[in-house]
Parts: C-alpha cells; structure tokens; sequence
C-alpha cells in the first residue's frame, strides 16, 4: 500500500497509540483522578501553545478543523472569504462577501482591499494553505489590511500545521483553526487560537473550555494532539525530506505525463495534477486503487465526496480539466521515497495505456 491522500488525514503516529489506552477520567469532575486528567489537559494546552507561539488561555479545544472553523464564524455579521476556502466556511450560514483569486490560487489583494473598505463585513476569514492545490496565502499581509479596515481576522490553519513555523502573534491573526488528524493525532480532536481580547459565541454551551465550548473534554485525545504537535513543528528534517520529495514528484508528473500542476510552490506537500485529454481522475484514481500495490489518492477534497472541485473552478480550470485533475498529497514523515515513486510513476504509466486503449475501442 501507498498512501498518497495525506490531506485527507495523516497516517497515525506510532506516538499517539499509548494515549489512546490510557485510562482517563472525566476532568470535570471532583476527585483526585478527575483532578488530574484536569491538570493534564492543561498541561497540554500550555505545551500546544508553545508551539504555535500563543498563550495556553488562547486555546480552545474542539472535535477538529470544520468545528474550530464554525466557532470562529459563529455570530458574525458578514464575513469576508474566498470561494477557494474549505466547506466547512462555505457552507456557514453567515452572509459573504467572496475575494477573486488569481489563477494560481492566491489572492487577489487589490479586490480584497476595495471589499475591506466597503464596510459592510465585521470579520475575515482566509485558509493559510489550501487544502486541494498546497498554495500558500501571505496571511501575515492580508491580516494587515483587514485590521487596517477595522476588521477581525480567522485563519482556516489546518493544511499548515506542523508542515509550517506557525507563530500566531508573529502572523497577526485573531482567530485560526487547526485538526489533530492531519499532524499523526487521533480524528476527533483539533484546537481553536482566540486571540485575548477576542471572544467567541459557543456553538454548544457548556463550562468547559472557560465557557467557550461545552461537553466533556477527552484528556487522551487531547494528550496524543500535544505529542503529535511536539513532534512536528515545520522544521523537523523527515518533514523537509518529504517536501523535497514532492517537488521532485511534480516535477516528474510534467515531464513524464505533461500534466498541468496546479497552484504549486516550493514546500508544498500537495499535487494537484490535471492529466492531458482523455485520462479522467476517477478512472485513475480507480486503477491505482485496485492495483498491487494499491495505490491511494484523491480527486479534490476528502469532504467534497466526488463533487467536481470549487477551488479549481474559482482558479479557472474547465469542467473538463477539473475532471482530470488528481490531487496526490504526501504523508510528511514517511514522504515519497525514490524506490516507491519509481512504483507510482510505473503505476500511473500503466494505468493510462489501458484508459487510452480502452477509449480508443469505444469501450
């Protein structure tokens, strides 16, 4: 098996395996073990503060991403976005105002400056990397206009941490939302960054979390997010690896398939590759499925069950490319080492001259 759907969730760390056996108990309540997971939850809350450069009270525990997202978002007036941002956003409820985007995934800063001034929105929200394409958005200037405009600022940060230095203070965001499984942590569990002085209206009332999000928290899920943050912090050498080894696997998708390689920059760990005329993704996608080694990858996001992807649709691509288009996104500690790549490309090879010959005979 070769896993190349990462973004979809990081394989488990071996880590994390120990906490999940270890008997906790509810922290809410009074007792000395009850204190003590209490006191292990903010133990971790310091320590995963640590590693985005905020305070441990500007830590709010959630089940994820899409949660941490609907928090941030919850009791807005209107909110400023992009029509390349994860669902979770999209389908908020909240009214928008949509930025362009350039045809390489960025923003467009002169049209998010004019929508800024208008004065009819109380909040921004932009995904720091893209979840289909890996592009990158400079949070840190966007950030500056919006609160040049009087406006608050959320960063959807899951496809950024721990594969980049996130220092939240340094990036002047007031909110970002980040998902234990897409660093090796356990699904279920993911954190949202409050800025002091910044509040939030609970999507579910409760004590917990100092009133921010109630129901019961899970110490050993929370304790497994701690050891996977600690582990990977943007700069730890296996996770540099694995982004050389992706812009060594793009670069072999164009020369070898003369794909079109989506929104790319250095440092990525996310392909989107639209594939010549006549290779759809889905059959491919299929194919490298069922081979041997079965090969695993995606058509866009995993939470878009088959949709034809918005993002490449806000960047300009046709029907027809975006149904071309596959997104291989690599695991960031174990990469995609030489002799696996080899097996890939082989795979992929394959994979298109039966596509081709079944076309060619109408089949």
């Amino acid at each position: 098996m070769i896993y190349l759907d990462a973004a979809a969730g990081e394989p488990l760390l071996d880590r994390c395996r120990p906490f999940l056996q270890t008997p906790y108990l509810n922290a809410s309540t009074l007792y000395k073990v009850g204190k003590r997971s209490a006191q292990e939850i903010e133990n971790c809350r310091a320590q995963i503060a640590g590693a985005i450069g905020a305070l441990p009270s500007e830590i709010v525990f959630t089940s994820g991403g899409s949660e941490s997202n609907a928090l941030a978002w919850n009791g807005r007036r209107c909110g400023i976005t992009t029509p390349i941002e994860h669902k979770s956003i999209l389908m908020n409820s909240t009214a928008k105002l949509l930025v362009n985007v350039n045809p390489d995934g960025t923003v467009d800063k002169s049209h998010f400056r004019k929508i800024c001034k208008l004065g009819q929105a109380d909040f921004v929200s932009i995904q720091s990397v893209n979840n289909e394409t890996g592009q990158t958005q400079v949070i840190q200037s966007l950030a500056k206009i919006a609160h040049a405009n009087g406006l608050l600022f959320h960063s959807d940060g899951v496809q950024a941490f721990g594969k980049e230095k996130i220092q939240v203070h340094e990036l002047g965001v007031d909110y970002m939302s980040f998902s234990g499984h897409k660093i090796g942590a356990p699904q279920g569990i993911g954190f949202l960054y409050v800025r002091s002085g910044c509040k939030v209206k609970p999507l579910i009332p409760g004590t917990q979390e100092n009133g921010r999000r109630g129901g019961t928290q899970s110490p050993a899920l929370i304790a497994a997010l701690a050891k996977a943050a600690q582990c990977s912090n943007g700069i730890n050498e296996k996770i540099k690896r694995s982004k050389h080894n992706t812009e060594r696997f793009a670069a072999k998708l164009q020369n070898e398939f003369g794909c079109k390689i989506n929104g790319f920059r250095s440092g990525s760990l996310i392909v989107s590759a639209t594939f010549p005329q006549s290779i759809t993704a889905e059959a491919l996608m299929y194919m490298l499925d069922a081979g041997y080694p079965s090969i695993m990858v995606g058509l866009g996001s995993a939470c878009s069950r088959g949709e034809p992807s918005h993002v490449l649709a806000a960047m300009g691509l046709t029907e027809s490319e975006i149904s071309r288009t596959v997104r291989f996104s690599i695991p960031m500690y174990a990469g995609l080492p030489v002799e696996q790549e080899k097996i890939v490309i082989s795979a992929i090879r394959k994979a298109i001259e039966v596509i081709q010959n079944a076309t060619v005979q109408g089949i």
